[in-house]
């Protein structure tokens, strides 16, 4: 993980290649915009619910992805012992569900396409 280029926190995020996190992001965007073009409290309310569940989620995708990871490279045969493949399915089973759950906490409802704006 970066380090935020403004509060040095631990981020994912970055803009145009520099590293920030959301906070540093949503104060940068507030001095953008116009006090009559910003977006009334409620909508920012959703938007940091929204960004707080994409977090969750990828940080779950990735937890169930290194977890299949590991778990296929402590085979040193490429051949699982029998009760290994039930571990294997086990974890792609986590892996998938993990990677559904982010596709549709990331989906964008077909009449929101042209406003969407997450990060």
């Amino acid at each position: 993980m970066a380090e935020c280029a403004f509060c040095k926190l631990e981020t994912q995020l970055s803009d145009n290649g520099a590293p920030i996190c959301v906070n540093c992001a949503e104060a940068r965007d507030a001095r953008r915009v116009p006090l009559d073009r910003r977006p009334p409290a409620s909508e920012l309310k959703i938007r940091e619910i929204l960004r707080q569940e994409v977090l969750e989620t990828t940080a779950t995708v990735n937890a169930a992805s290194e977890d299949f990871n590991a778990l296929l490279s402590a085979i040193p045969s490429g051949v699982p012992h029998p009760d290994g493949t039930d571990r294997i399915h086990q974890a792609s089973r986590k892996l998938s569900a993990a990677r559904k759950e982010m596709a549709k906490v990331t989906q964008v409802p077909p009449h929101r396409v042209g406003e969407a704006r997450l990060f």
